[in-house]
């Protein structure tokens, strides 16, 4: 199966693709809203350690490639179970409308390329 229709977590972090709609007008109240709506809705699936969203794309500097994009959310568990009852439990729902697609962030990928990046933007808009 293909990583975003799999229901399978391969790690601790669950992406959620852009569930936030990111503009120049995106308040740090949207952004705080949908950080809110993620705890209260995924937090029942196991301990969440962090929940970030991303204000812009993040690219792989040795690659190029996007490693997230702009509206992304990303929920940090402390382990794995939580992370595959979230994709179990919210596979097929919807978020403001549209069907939640969710894929896992690879450990490495998170630690090297993703958390630094996304804890500096959300700490620049107050979200931390």
């Amino acid at each position: 199966a293909s990583g975003s229709m799999s229901s399978q977590a391969t790690s601790r972090i669950v992406r959620f693709a852009q569930v936030v709609r990111v503009g120049p007008n995106t308040t740090k109240e949207e952004y705080n809203d949908v950080i809110e709506d993620m705890k209260s809705g995924c937090g029942g699936f196991g301990k969440l350690d962090a929940v970030y969203v991303a204000s812009a794309d993040i690219h792989d500097p040795s690659t190029e490639g996007l490693v997230l994009a702009a509206g992304d959310v990303c929920l940090e568990y402390s382990d794995l179970g939580g992370a595959e009852a979230c994709m179990r439990g919210m596979h097929g729902r919807k978020y403001d409308g549209q069907v939640v697609h969710m894929s896992s962030v690879d450990e490495e990928t998170w630690q090297n390329l993703a958390k630094p990046v996304l804890v500096e933007m959300d700490a620049a808009l107050g979200l931390l």
